[in-house]
């Protein structure tokens, strides 16, 4: 009798035993790994809190967003992982123009939904804000004189233009630079007005969908190819 109980929990075993080599396999091969988001570097795509699954086997392509291993801060070099989106691959031109982004002269921002900063009219902020269920405390918000600035996507766009409620881009000033990005580049660029540059072999240009409140290679570089952890999947 005992022999036959054996026998039929035999398969299962077997099923258990292959669960776990493949956890294993999966686990030490970094197959897929799950990561929850700690920034808001990349919204409305990835919010801080998401839960991504990422994957060392699939190789990155254009506009995927990646998981890396941050650069190393002076002599330190934690380890701490983050994620963005890979705009540019080794051999790449990056341009930005007047906060819009090219790759190889091309438009790279088109067809991604972002977060920009726009500018809208003092007398409109309360019916604005009502009408974007806008939180004051989650997302930036600055109060002018005259207008006042939000994090806004294209959906906010949409709900503006259906209540012929005017807006602007924020776009930095052309003669601005930003003293980071001059010390690293060696150029007089700004966050949205920057290259061209061409990524260097063996690199990787990063940005973040959330373009006025992140931190991405317009700050600390590109990024070296062994840095990478491996390819969200999930967005």
């Amino acid at each position: 009798m005992k022999h036959q109980g054996l026998k039929k929990l035999f398969p299962y075993l077997i099923i258990i035993l292959l669960l776990i080599v493949s956890l294993l396999i999966i686990r030490t091969t970094g197959a897929i790994q799950l990561r929850i988001a700690d920034n808001n570097y990349c919204r409305p795509s990835i919010s801080q809190g998401t839960i991504i699954a990422i994957s060392a086997w699939k190789k990155p392509a254009h506009n995927d967003f990646i998981c890396f291993y941050n650069l190393p801060i002076g002599f330190m070099d934690d380890r701490t992982k983050g994620v963005l989106r890979l705009a540019g691959l080794p051999g790449d031109t990056i341009e930005i123009r007047n906060g819009e982004l090219f790759v190889n002269d091309m438009s790279a921002d088109k067809n991604l939904d972002l977060v920009k900063e726009y500018g809208i009219p003092k007398p409109l902020a309360e019916r604005t804000l009502k009408l974007l269920r806008y939180d004051t405390l989650a997302k930036r918000f600055e109060n002018r004189a005259d207008s006042f600035f939000l994090q806004l996507v294209k959906k906010d766009l949409l709900k503006l233009e259906k209540e012929k409620i005017p807006y602007s881009r924020r776009i930095a000033y052309k003669n601005s630079p930003s003293q980071q990005i001059v010390n690293l580049f060696q150029k007089n660029w700004d966050h949205d007005h920057f290259g061209p540059y061409i990524v260097p072999p063996g690199h990787y240009f990063l940005l973040g969908d959330n373009r006025n409140q992140c931190l991405d290679s317009r700050d600390f570089g590109p990024l070296p190819v062994e840095r990478l952890i491996g390819t969200v999947l999930n967005h």
